[in-house]
């Protein structure tokens, strides 16, 4: 069993699990025009963040900020009636209504290609986005390949890929493979935001 991609562990052979819905709701999001500031609203979001991450990178430096909503309503006792004060004024009573949350925070790498919303992790899960809200999408691009013109049939060249949104790092969950024209494959040994380096297997 797995939550959020995580697998939920007994202790023992036997074991309940209760499924808590998450009370948050990811509402809207945005990157600025330098791709270097995330701006997520939604519907009364946690300041107990364990995490957020974007396109695969981590975004630190986390602000919050809360819209609340002042209100005012007459009191009423239990018949329904009207409070009335010691000068026969009626009691009014605040009501304090959080009716948006917004989250700002730094985008520690550049971003990688691929289809993402952001995932905002509390101690209830992944916060869900809402479905109504488009994905971000960002494309890669291949500026240059540094290889020789002649490679080794027993392989063992090492060909360099430069361009844009390429993974930063090879663990960060991207799926990324590349093959030759032939279909052979190369295998990919260091990544950068903006270079792949990988050898070639026997041709």
């Amino acid at each position: 069993m797995t939550v959020d991609g995580l697998p939920a562990v007994c202790k023992n052979l036997t074991c309940d699990f209760t499924y808590i819905e998450s009370p948050y709701m990811v509402e809207s999001f945005s990157i600025d025009d330098s791709e270097t500031t995330l701006t997520i609203e939604g519907l009364s979001l946690p300041e107990d963040i364990i995490s957020i991450s974007f396109t695969n990178v981590d975004c630190e430096d986390i602000t919050f900020d809360q819209t609340i909503e002042i209100s005012y309503s007459d009191e009423v006792d239990e018949e329904g009636n009207a409070v009335l004060d010691e000068f026969n004024n009626t009691v009014q009573v605040e009501t304090f209504t959080v009716t948006g949350s917004t989250i700002t925070c730094t985008m520690t790498d550049d971003l990688t290609a691929g289809e993402f919303y952001p995932e905002i992790l509390t101690e209830y899960g992944i916060i869900p986005t809402d479905e109504a809200v488009d994905s971000y999408v960002k494309d890669m691009v291949v500026t240059s390949i540094d290889a020789d013109a002649t490679l080794n049939l027993m392989g063992g060249d090492t060909i360099i890929i430069y361009g844009e949104a390429f993974p930063s790092r090879l663990n960060d969950g991207s799926e990324l493979s590349i093959e030759l024209d032939d279909g052979t494959a190369c295998e990919i040994t260091r990544v950068s935001s903006t270079e792949i380096r990988c050898v070639t297997n026997r041709l």
